[in-house]
């Protein structure tokens, strides 16, 4: 991924072409590449350089979601020890071992698409709020196209009814995802 930042800056291109040497494809969002670029063009910085950044940024997405977390929990006055728990939870997860240890746009995304759940959960719901978290989790696809997934869900959930029967999230969610898959699919994608 840091190679990639480094021909972007080289380049003034984002994606490395596929038809051309190292044919290597660039699989993660614009925002994540050009952000790279940015700090290695401003720092001026080789691999090795730009290596510790961008593990500093993923590291720091990292201990912001914990402390996020701690922090949602507090709002919703839960007590200490409770509210501990969520931080535990995602400091057992074994996947986020080695997403600290490289720099992938995963954490970073993770703690947008955070920021936007905290958003609309922590006061009343406004037009402004509402547009802050879609920012929010435009940013998070851009960093990771997977992260808009949220936004589509929530989206669709208004779209299409469920019916009566599945009125637990679950069924709620598998009945309005075979919706979009059918959508999908009769657009070509």
């Amino acid at each position: 991924m840091v190679q990639t930042a480094l021909w972007s800056k080289a380049s003034g291109r984002i994606y490395p072409a596929l038809d051309q040497s190292p044919y290597t494809p660039a699989p993660y969002g614009p925002l994540f590449y050009a952000s790279l670029t940015a700090v290695a063009k401003l720092a001026d910085a080789d691999l090795d350089h730009l290596l510790v950044y961008g593990r500093i940024v993923v590291f720091s997405a990292f201990l912001l979601l914990l402390f996020g977390a701690y922090s949602w929990e507090r709002r919703q006055k839960l007590a200490v020890a409770i509210a501990c728990f969520s931080p535990a939870l995602i400091l057992s997860q074994i996947d986020f071992e080695a997403w600290n240890a490289s720099v992938r746009p995963d954490l970073p995304a993770l703690l947008v698409s955070f920021a936007a759940f905290f958003v609309l959960t922590t006061a009343p719901i406004s037009w402004r709020r509402v547009a802050l978290a879609g920012c929010l989790c435009g940013i998070a696809g851009l960093l990771k196209q997977s992260f808009i997934a949220l936004p589509l869900s929530v989206l669709f959930s208004f779209c299409f009814p469920s019916p009566s029967g599945m009125n637990l999230l679950p069924g709620k969610c598998c009945w309005r995802d075979t919706h979009l898959s059918a959508f999908l699919v009769r657009c070509g994608f």
